[in-house]
């Protein structure tokens, strides 16, 4: 059984919520470029704005393919090929704990600071009961 099937109703409740409050506090419109870090096309279906989204992994999952809107781009996040700055946003959602070790949360950290104009992480909170 995938436990992501079984959470899915969850999943969309709190990720739509998420994603409005996302869109409206960091202003997001119709052609920002926005990074997402570790991410997938299933948050960007909660805003009402249609950015240009770089969904940078590890790997690129087999059938994805760039579109108008989203393109797939295979990376590490603790050294980011781009240069200072050039994206509006640089997004992450609970990827940030899962490099593992101190020393590469910072690295990721740095470079979504460098490679930003603005910055969001979101990090599982403890007291989530998932």
């Amino acid at each position: 059984m995938n436990i992501h099937h079984v959470l899915e109703p969850f999943l969309k409740y709190f990720r739509s919520k998420r994603m409005r409050e996302f869109e409206s506090t960091f202003d997001v419109r119709d052609n920002d470029f926005i990074l997402d870090v570790g991410g997938t096309k299933f948050n960007w279906q909660f805003i009402k704005a249609n950015p240009n989204v770089t969904l940078l992994n590890l790997t690129i999952p087999t059938g994805c393919k760039d579109n108008g809107q989203f393109s797939y781009i295979k990376g590490d996040a603790t050294k980011l090929e781009y240069p200072d700055k050039s994206f509006d946003i640089v997004y992450s959602n609970s990827v940030i704990e899962h490099l593992y070790t101190k020393e590469k949360q910072v690295k990721m950290a740095k470079e979504i600071v460098r490679v930003g104009k603005k910055v969001y992480v979101q990090t599982p909170a403890k007291e989530f009961f998932y």
